[in-house]
């Protein structure tokens, strides 16, 4: 929190020493006071929350993890509100159940492979997305509806750029999730 123009966090192991042993942090303290903060990339974390509101020049979002086990899908919230400018955004191995993106209106780029609890997701008002990684089928078991909206079915269903994610995941996408 004492950086305050800090632009660009880009970290591995989210350790603390707490009782003189390094245990794994599960929120990251001071992220509030970041307000210019553009780039956030953090690998092997042991986050179950994490809050990026108020943050207008977050362009970039990468969580990744070495392994790609439900064991080790930490994360089970995030927090976007007020920080719509994020153009990437890679969540790499979560725990998260409900993913609200809809404010994300300069979402170019989406990867949530090992989305291991996610059951629904709401693309419909993300009309700039180009890139959509969701890996393996296996990795994110319990998705059952992406909801888009009637131009990127369009889209996605034919243009062979979306061909791998269409084979995939074409048998869940619903212009209308309800």
């Amino acid at each position: 929190e004492y950086f305050k123009n800090l632009i660009q966090i880009d970290a591995d192991k989210n350790y603390k020493v707490v009782n003189g042993e390094l245990v794994w942090g599960k929120t990251m303290e001071g992220l509030s006071e970041l307000t210019k903060l553009q780039y956030f990339s953090v690998k092997r974390h042991g986050f179950e929350t994490i809050d990026f509101s108020n943050k207008p020049d977050l362009d970039w979002i990468t969580f990744s993890n070495s392994y790609l086990g439900e064991e080790y899908a930490t994360l089970k919230q995030i927090n976007f509100e007020n920080s719509n400018n994020i153009r990437r955004l890679a969540l790499l191995v979560t725990s998260i159940e409900t993913l609200e993106i809809s404010n994300l209106s300069e979402l170019e780029r989406l990867s949530l492979t090992g989305a291991f609890k996610l059951k629904r997701l709401d693309l419909s008002k993300n009309t700039k997305l180009e890139t959509l990684d969701f890996g393996q089928r296996q990795y994110s078991p319990l998705l059952n509806c992406i909801n888009v909206s009637q131009e990127q079915y369009e889209k996605w269903s034919t243009e062979n750029k979306y061909s791998t994610f269409w084979d995939r995941y074409g048998d869940i996408v619903r212009v209308n999730c309800d």
